[in-house]
């Protein structure tokens, strides 16, 4: 008789291996998918009062930031070796042809946001925590259920050890680069 050990790894993709897979027709290009921890992981579909708030927050970015950073809308970063995200907004370091061959990394990043409906408790779950290991230096999650703003800062292995909850009346504050955002302004 042969034994057989229990399978106790997963097999995770790289992300060489996701965009491959994309390259090939494995995944199609209009799939809203993203690779999170070597998982390729289904996105939820953009809703209008999602739409409404990013293109909100993008305008706003691009006001104050402009000649200050990069503005990206929904494209992916990655995060070596098995993540490429595509969180709502990223602010990134300059110049702006840096990222014609390359998305932004880690250490390209100021800010990132994710607008939340549905996806509040995977956004401040394991998507935290992948931001926090890969030391993004702050991260804000858009409550649309409740009209909050969740700021993280300070990033210490897979937790932010700073977190401030802005109510609609408040003004999100980034401290990695000069960036305010009044809560009344996009929740009103």
């Amino acid at each position: 008789m042969t034994a057989t050990a229990p399978i106790t790894k997963e097999f995770l993709l790289t992300i060489d291996d996701y965009y491959k897979m994309a390259e090939v027709g494995i995944i199609p290009h209009d799939a809203r998918v993203e690779l999170i921890n070597g998982k390729i992981r289904y996105m939820s579909p953009i809703h209008s009062p999602h739409a409404h708030m990013t293109g909100e927050c993008d305008d706003e970015l691009h006001y104050q930031l402009r000649g200050k950073a990069v503005i990206r809308c929904q494209a992916p970063i990655l995060i070596p070796d098995v993540s490429s995200p595509e969180p709502d907004l990223a602010v990134v370091k300059l110049p702006k042809k840096t990222y014609k061959k390359r998305h932004p990394k880690p250490e390209d990043i100021y800010l990132l946001i994710e607008v939340a409906e549905s996806s509040f408790e995977y956004d401040t779950g394991e998507k935290l925590q992948m931001y926090a290991l890969a030391g993004i230096p702050e991260y804000w999650v858009i409550n649309l259920n409740d009209y909050k703003i969740h700021v993280y800062r300070q990033p210490d292995g897979d937790k932010y050890l700073f977190e401030e909850i802005i109510d609609e009346n408040g003004i999100a504050t980034c401290e990695t680069i000069d960036f305010q955002l009044n809560a009344k302004d996009i929740f009103g």
